[in-house]
């Protein structure tokens, strides 16, 4: 904000509107427009997250469920209420990279997780619709 004027341009474009110039002195006052993020929901971990996909489908729809993966292997499934559906130990040596999305030809959700060290691994697969086996 410069002189009750909120800037909604360049510095130059509102001097210039003010009709001041650049030998004025302004004082120049900033304000937040939005508070700090707060945390709604905190899960607690024994290992460090690596990565985190949500579950991603071509219709424009909200993610419903999402996956954790460690740095210990393991990859967890969770719900949009961050309730822990599954658990896979040791999927991979760290889990570097994930996708986990709805194939409408297979009618189920799919997860591809991959890893690099030691050895470059890449992991297809399928949730079943009761989240027990996966």
């Amino acid at each position: 904000m410069v002189d009750n004027t909120f800037l909604s341009s360049t510095i130059s474009e509102l001097l210039d509107r003010l009709s001041k110039s650049n030998e004025h002195t302004i004082e120049v006052y900033y304000l937040f427009a939005l508070e700090k993020p707060k945390p709604k929901h905190t899960s607690p971990q024994d290992e460090w997250v690596s990565l985190i996909a949500p579950l991603t489908h071509f219709v424009n729809e909200k993610a419903k469920s999402y996956v954790a993966g460690f740095m210990n292997g393991d990859i967890k499934l969770f719900d949009n209420k961050h309730s822990e559906l599954l658990k896979v130990s040791s999927m991979h040596e760290a889990v570097s990279c994930a996708l986990y999305f709805k194939s409408d030809a297979l009618g189920c959700n799919v997860l591809v997780s991959g890893s690099e060290a030691p050895a470059p691994t890449l992991v297809f697969s399928q949730i079943s619709d009761d989240r027990k086996d996966l």
